[in-house]
């Protein structure tokens, strides 16, 4: 009791907010997806972990190039956008550091380079009364984009999307199924 009284309120969330983003771990990167040669944006996505939180900021170098853009998903995965004047090399091994608050990865690991990345979806577009078109947002749809397949259910029914509309690499729309009694 004696220790509780002699730590003000004020102290007690200022040292708990300290020490509360990720435990004071250094983000780590596990695999990276490089842009395709035919793609004009230079944006690579890193999967990995500990990279925080959004309010963070997380920065991103490539060879010692910061990216001109960082977009964080999720505490295991990152976006970064490269600078026009980042120059691809043959090999495709690059040195990558990503830098949170005062912790930094280490640039001693091996990465797991990826060619193809199956989409990553944090959002969907709400299906409004009378529109027949949803959109999924993500980023790491890749071409063909018909290889893709969206099922909508509801409590008793269940079907995939007749066609896929439009995809980008960052999103996907599909037509509304036909919804049928039949279908179970």
């Amino acid at each position: 009791w004696k220790l509780l009284q002699s730590i003000s309120f004020k102290d007690l969330v200022g040292d708990l907010l300290y020490i509360f983003p990720q435990k004071d771990l250094k983000p780590s990167i596990r695999a990276m997806l490089l842009p395709s040669i035919t793609t004009d944006l230079q944006m690579i996505t890193i999967a990995g972990k500990h990279f925080g939180f959004r309010d963070f900021s997380p920065l991103v170098k490539v060879d010692d190039i910061l990216c001109e853009r960082t977009s964080w998903y999720r505490d295991d995965m990152l976006a970064c956008v490269l600078p026009p004047f980042f120059q691809r090399n043959n090999e495709n091994e690059y040195e990558f550091k990503i830098m949170i608050q005062d912790k930094s990865s280490s640039s001693d690991f091996t990465p797991l380079y990826l060619e193809y990345w199956i989409g990553i979806l944090p959002s969907s577009s709400p299906v409004f009364v009378g529109s027949s078109l949803v959109t999924i947002s993500g980023f790491g749809f890749r071409a063909p984009f018909s290889q893709y397949t969206c099922a909508f259910s509801t409590f008793h029914h269940v079907a995939l999307s007749s066609e896929i509309v439009e995809g980008q690499e960052n999103k996907l729309v599909f037509k509304l199924p036909y919804w049928s009694s039949a279908a179970g």
